[in-house]
């Protein structure tokens, strides 16, 4: 039904009898998935919980290798979905802020769950926040888009 859609995840490596072949697969999965917007993170265990006395624990070397090359391979998804944003004929923003600085851009996310902000030559007038701003990708820079009102 959705041609273009993202699906987000957090996603825990190293639980409880994690192996290796168990992780291999998992990627595996991921790399298939639209996932762009997710969180690759170690999985820890919490003293004084019956978890932490169960056998199968990973190390946590183990689980943090893991999960730093699940994150790199979310990151080369993310940027990858950014860059094919850009043939979008359109996408809407809801800006949610602006920088520090006078001249920092308005920065907000679109409906693909992307970090968006306009540019500094859109800057002429505040946009409406908490409202939907039709806009065009024009960029992708540093993990978000680089957009313009249309």
């Amino acid at each position: 039904h959705w041609p273009y859609v993202a699906l987000g995840a957090d996603i825990p490596t190293g639980l409880l009898g994690g192996t290796q072949e168990g992780f291999d697969e998992g990627l595996d999965f991921c790399l298939g998935t639209p996932l762009t917007p997710a969180h690759g993170f170690p999985y820890s265990n919490r003293p004084g919980t019956a978890a932490a006395l169960f056998p199968g624990q990973v190390p946590s070397g183990i689980k943090k290798e893991r999960a730093a090359l699940l994150r790199r391979m979310i990151e080369e998804k993310k940027n990858a979905f950014l860059v094919s944003s850009l043939e979008l004929p359109h996408m809407q923003v809801v800006f949610e802020f602006r920088g520090k600085a006078e001249s920092a851009p308005y920065q907000g996310i679109n409906e693909y769950y992307s970090d968006c902000r306009l540019l500094p030559d859109e800057d002429r007038a505040t946009p409406p926040y908490g409202e939907l701003v039709p806009v065009k990708a024009l960029t992708s820079e540093r993990g978000r888009l680089n957009v313009r009102r249309i």
